[in-house]
Order: C-alpha cells, then structure tokens, then sequence
C-alpha cells in the first residue's frame, strides 16, 4: 500500500510542506536514510498524483508524477552511494524493487480511461519506472 500523501500540491499551504521535506532532506547526511526518505517521498508523490488524477487536475497529476520519479532517481543514486561505502543495502534494494513495481501498477492504473494527451504523459512515467526497476536490478545482480 502507498502511503498516505498528506497536503496536495493543489492546496495553498503545500509550499510549508514541500520547504519541510527539503529542510528534512537536507539535513539527512546518511545514504541509506536519504535513500529511504526518497523513497518515502516518491511514493508520497505518486499517491497524491493518483488522488489529483481523480479530482480532474490532469496537470498537476503529471507534474506531481514526474517529482516522484525525481524524489525515486535520487533514491536509487543513494543506494549506490551506500553500496560503496559498504553498508547493508539490500533490505532498501527489495524495497526500492518492491515500490518501483508498484509504480508502475498505480501508473498503469492511472492511464485507463484517459485523453491522448495526458495518456501519452503517463505512458512515458510508467516507463520511466520501469527503467527504474531495470536499474534497481541491475545493481542487486552486481
């Protein structure tokens, strides 16, 4: 299950949120604990683009989708960091395969029924997080 996304980006006090999280990421200096709070972020991101979604803000949706991902990348360059630090990266690894799977369903789900435009959009994230569970693969088979 996602977690539960809190304050939307269609809300006016969102900004106090979104300076939150990146006073809270930025004063994270581990890699596994960075990596988990992105991780936390960009499934935050993608429950409040399926709630956007369904409220009709089709924009905002794409855009809060697409800082997902960003929030999911930075997740993965993370792991990578800890890796060659030697930490014990492979609980966040499952975690990290885990949620990028099911980005890809939320995402799937997300483009039934919708326009060209904006299935065209969510086409290409649905992609993008399928190249983040490639990524994740790869770096669990090394």
């Amino acid at each position: 299950e996602l977690p539960y996304p809190g304050i939307l980006p269609d809300n006016p006090l969102y900004y106090l949120k979104a300076i939150r999280d990146n006073l809270l990421k930025f004063f994270i200096s581990a890699p596994l604990q960075k990596t988990e709070f992105d991780l936390l972020q960009a499934d935050k991101r993608l429950a409040g683009a399926r709630v956007l979604l369904e409220r009709g803000k089709s924009d905002l949706a794409i855009t809060t989708l697409s800082k997902s991902g960003n929030y999911f990348d930075d997740a993965i360059s993370q792991i990578q960091i800890a890796r060659k630090q030697g930490k014990d990266i492979k609980p966040l690894l499952d975690q990290l395969l885990n949620s990028s799977k099911k980005h890809q369903e939320v995402i799937s789900e997300m483009a039934k029924n919708q326009k060209e435009d904006i299935l065209l959009n969510l086409k290409f994230l649905e992609q993008r997080a399928n190249d983040f569970q490639e990524r994740v693969e790869i770096i669990k088979s090394s």
